[in-house]
């Protein structure tokens, strides 16, 4: 009954317990039948207002106060908060990062999934002008459906809200104030009570500022205000809860030293027992100038990591598979929703030589949560992986530097902030970086101008074949419609050659026999030549026929 209460307190609405019997009974007013079905789940609103068959409200194994809280929301008309139609304007839903397994759900289920971090029309919910509330029972966490590489299935626009989302979820905190306003406001509690307050001769307060009248006939106030009608403001709309104090703006080059700040150990205002061992920090880095991009490396002492490691070295060799993303960072683009994680081993394993995290802008966003001590249960624990230095450099943007190419180049120097034995951030972009993006522009050229060459190599090549192929005299199968004159021509002339030869060689036959004086050659001087004696350029003639070259 404890999630039934937290609704009941500040509200007029009334839940009776009535004595037990199947679900499947019938009843003559509106009612639910809570059980322990599979799943934590409720339906929306009442199903049988005037009675019937009770509905099924479940708080299976698992099911936590501030779950079952948030059920109840359900059963009483409330959609999520990050269903509202204006949400897009304050956090970014990652549908690619959503935990679904279509060979173990069928499709009623990765349907039912996939709706629960829809986005709802304007005439599914009130249009009254209540703050988005990122720390209501019925918003969702961070990787709410996600994954176990808790990359952000939620991301708020501005990274300050971030960890709201979890921390209200880890410290089991349930209703907020414009929780409870909306629903007395639904409901119009406001009204009834007003009656009780006349009749008791109490004056009727008109509170200001999203404030509204209790039972007590007194204005309740959003954290923000004060006064008997909350007409003083006091504070932000929503200021920084006690277990993430550790919020830094950084604007410049500088060491972010987390291990100055102060954490604690203790669960402050976690109504959870172990919300002692939650630490939460957020860094939002941005630089004035947009043509630089942010880098930040992450440096921690060797020692320190190996003193860690040896206390717990037991359990962590043990557990460290599940228990690697008990710290995580999630750094990049808040306000377009970019934003990736890195968890334990990471941080461990990087190089302090260079930067671990690189912005493609001069903005950069970062949340981290460490419950890295639950499992050893040491809250100073998840304090310890926290307290790193973060080496934050604004350096010339890769797209400025690649744009100019600049004969004077700097060499990189280390920056005053960080100590001679610190390894500093490089001072400009990777070199491979550069070299990657010049060889992107020079590859397709180089690609262009070696197609050219070859397709005239290709060209060159056919047409020296093709002059080879052409004969002499004539004409090839192309020519076939010259005129039978012309054919005739040339086939005359070409026997008047043959006969030329034939008696050039005649008359060198002759002279040799004369002088030899052979009696057989001058005695037949009409004689055909021998053809073993024949020169070969007598037999290389090439004779064409009327159809074109044989070749």
């Amino acid at each position: 009954m404890e999630a039934a209460n937290s609704w009941m307190d500040k509200t007029c609405i009334q839940f009776e317990k009535m004595p037990d019997a199947p679900c499947s009974e019938n009843t003559t007013v509106a009612s639910i039948c809570v059980g322990k079905f599979p799943g934590c789940w409720s339906y929306h609103g009442r199903i049988n207002p005037y009675g019937g068959e009770s509905q099924k409200f479940t708080i299976g194994e698992g099911c936590q106060v501030h779950r079952i809280t948030h059920e109840f929301g359900h059963l009483i008309g409330f959609q999520h908060v990050h269903g509202r139609p204006d949400r897009d304007q304050f956090i970014t839903v990652n549908n690619e990062f959503y935990r679904l397994v279509p060979s173990k759900e069928n499709n009623a289920k990765l349907i039912n999934k996939w709706g629960q971090l829809g986005r709802c029309s304007k005439d599914q919910m009130n249009n009254w002008p209540i703050p988005y509330d990122y720390r209501s029972i019925m918003h969702y966490a961070t990787n709410e459906y996600g994954d176990d590489d808790y990359l952000p299935v939620i991301v708020t626009k501005d990274v300050r809200h971030q960890y709201m989302l979890n921390y209200k979820y880890y410290a089991n905190q349930l209703e907020t104030h414009y929780d409870f306003y909306t629903l007395n406001r639904g409901y119009k509690c406001e009204e009834m009570w007003a009656k009780e307050c006349t009749k008791n001769g109490k004056n009727i307060p008109k509170c200001q500022n999203l404030g509204y009248m209790g039972k007590n006939c007194e204005c309740i106030c959003p954290p923000q205000y004060e006064g008997a009608t909350c007409e003083k403001k006091n504070g932000p709309m929503f200021p920084v809860m006690p277990k993430a104090k550790v919020l830094k703006e950084v604007r410049g080059n500088q060491v972010v030293d987390l291990t100055r700040e102060t954490m604690s150990t203790d669960n402050l205002d976690g109504i959870k027992d172990k919300f002692e061992y939650y630490q939460f920090v957020t860094v939002v880095i941005d630089h004035p100038d947009n043509t630089t991009q942010a880098l930040v490396t992450v440096l921690q002492t060797v020692s320190k990591s190996k003193l860690l490691m040896g206390q717990f070295k037991t359990k962590i060799n043990g557990d460290f598979p599940e228990q690697d993303c008990q710290l995580f960072f999630m750094w990049g683009q808040s306000h377009l929703g970019q934003m990736r994680t890195e968890c334990f081993s990471s941080v461990a394993n990087n190089e302090p030589e260079g930067p671990m995290f690189i912005s493609k802008t001069n903005h950069m966003d970062i949340s981290a949560q460490s419950r890295f001590g639950e499992l050893y249960t040491s809250a100073q624990l998840s304090i310890e992986v926290l307290k790193l230095k973060l080496a934050v450099q604004f350096v010339p943007s890769v797209v400025e530097t690649l744009v100019v190419i600049a004969p004077n180049v700097t060499t990189t120097t280390h920056h005053p902030l960080f100590a001679p034995d610190t390894p500093p951030p490089p001072s400009g972009p990777p070199a491979r970086v550069i070299i990657g993006f010049i060889m992107l522009g020079v590859t397709p050229i180089a690609l262009i101008a070696l197609g050219i060459y070859y397709r005239e190599k290709v060209r060159e090549l056919f047409e020296k074949g093709v002059e080879k192929l052409k004969p002499e005299n004539g004409d090839n199968n192309s020519d076939s419609d010259s005129s039978g004159d012309d054919d005739d021509d040339d086939e005359t002339k070409e026997k008047e050659k043959k006969d030329e030869k034939k008696e050039e060689k005649k008359d060198d036959k002759n002279d040799e026999q004369t002088e030899t004086e052979d009696p057989e050659a001058a005695a037949d001087p009409e004689a055909d030549p021998d053809p073993e004696t024949e020169p070969e350029s007598a037999q290389a003639v090439p004779v064409l026929s009327d159809e074109g070259s044989d070749l």
